[in-house]
């Protein structure tokens, strides 16, 4: 959960939710405070959708995503950006080796595009797979640049994906 002062002076949250006991993500949450009341007078849980739910590796599923940048649209809206990462001790992969490593994984990128009404404008996943032993991952992950209404987003790939001259684009 992260939260940023409003212009009108609200303290507005977003993040992600998971029931009780359920260390799986099960979708996003957008709260808005008056601070002079107290009172939280909006509070969205917004769930994935089936659809976006598939596009999500079976294998790791959604824990593990820590929140990496809140946004607060011009209309009252919010942007969350989450990336997934985790460390876990595997065989070290040097031929030989029988020691144990310790693995530093940075995967997938959520961004939730929230309407102030707490619906989803858009959600993706931009699908990336990182994973380092014992370097502190200090390669890896990304950064993100926000120009006006479009935001971008940079990392380090497997040099068998690189195309010349190709970009994805989603929309």
């Amino acid at each position: 959960l992260s939260f940023k002062i409003a212009g009108n002076g609200d303290i507005v949250c977003g993040g992600m939710y998971a029931a009780s006991g359920n260390k799986e993500s099960e979708g996003v949450c957008h709260i808005r405070i008056n601070p002079l009341t107290r009172e939280a007078y909006q509070v969205d849980l917004v769930p994935f959708s089936t659809d976006f739910l598939t596009s999500i590796d079976a294998e790791e599923g959604l824990v593990g995503y820590r929140l990496r940048d809140l946004t607060l649209r011009n209309d009252g809206g919010i942007v969350l950006v989450a990336e997934q990462h985790f460390r876990r001790k595997k065989r070290n992969p040097m031929p030989r080796s029988y020691d144990q490593a310790e693995a530093f994984i940075y995967n997938n990128i959520l961004v939730a595009n929230l309407a102030p009404d707490g619906t989803y404008s858009w959600l993706r996943n931009i699908s990336k797979r990182q994973e380092t032993f014992d370097d502190q991952g200090v390669f890896s992950s990304f950064v993100q640049a926000t120009v006006k209404d479009r935001f971008y987003f940079l990392y380090n790939d497997n040099q068998a994906n690189f195309q010349p001259g190709k970009t994805r684009q989603y929309n």
